[in-house]
């Protein structure tokens, strides 16, 4: 997720387990744009397996910021979530090294648990032919949730990993090289990010022009846009750290 979302008035709030969760209409659009490739049939485009696809990213990103901000309640931060650009945040403070490691580290715990989940509901509903005697039009709705679901929660939370800020394995990261120096940490942090973003986006470069395979139903370009500015966003932050300006 790339920067704070501003308020809208069209904002969607409810709570959640005592937690305030705000979703910006933002996060529909870029829903819709993920979804987009699961709802095709053919060269057309299903309405309904757009929703209900929509539907899966909305329930596989709010399970991961739960994860983040259950585990930030429990060590008594009062966190809210945010849902907007192509994912969400749930908002947090520092408080000690390990702490915040538990708490980075639990939105992917949380998100790899439903994939856990999504995968038990697959094999019961094939193993008992529950999928196949299903009526076709819902046959085929639940199988695309289904296999979109496994993907979605797969890897979006693999890919949280990363250790790029701002995701979580790059805070993650930031966290561990400032325990062992918390002089040059941060630095550290930094130059770790520019690297494997600058490497990430050469990949995506590489399968964009042929050279490689691209891993997963991504987008053409996407990979190389989004790691791209990654990797300059880091080095300005990098720069800044060092009291420069280019």
């Amino acid at each position: 997720m790339i920067g704070a979302a501003p308020e809208s008035e069209f904002d969607l709030r409810f709570p959640l387990f005592g937690i305030p969760i705000r979703v910006h209409p933002v996060f529909w659009l870029t829903s819709a744009f993920i979804s987009w490739n699961n709802a095709m049939i053919g060269d057309q485009v299903r309405m309904d397996l757009l929703v209900l696809s929509v539907l899966v990213v909305f329930i596989s990103i709010l399970v991961h910021e739960l994860g983040h901000a259950v585990v930030m309640r429990i060590f008594g931060y009062p966190s809210e979530i945010v849902l907007y650009f192509f994912g969400g945040y749930a908002t947090a403070m520092r408080k000690s090294t390990w702490k915040d490691i538990a708490g980075l580290a639990a939105g992917p715990a949380a998100g790899f648990a439903l994939y856990g989940l999504t995968w038990v509901t697959a094999e019961v509903l094939i193993s008992r032919g529950t999928l196949l005697n299903m009526d076709p039009v819902w046959r085929l709705r639940v199988a695309a949730m289904l296999k979109f679901s496994l993907w979605a929660n797969f890897v979006w939370n693999v890919f949280n990993l990363i250790p790029v800020m701002p995701l979580d394995g790059g805070q993650i990261c930031r966290e561990l090289c400032l325990w062992i120096s918390p002089r040059k940490g941060m630095e550290w942090a930094f130059l770790i990010a520019i690297g494997v973003s600058g490497l990430l986006a050469l990949y995506g470069f590489g399968a964009l022009q042929g050279k490689w395979r691209m891993i997963g139903s991504v987008a053409p370009g996407m990979p190389t846009i989004f790691f791209g500015v990654m990797c300059y966003q880091n080095f300005q932050a990098y720069q800044a750290s060092k009291g420069r300006r280019y």
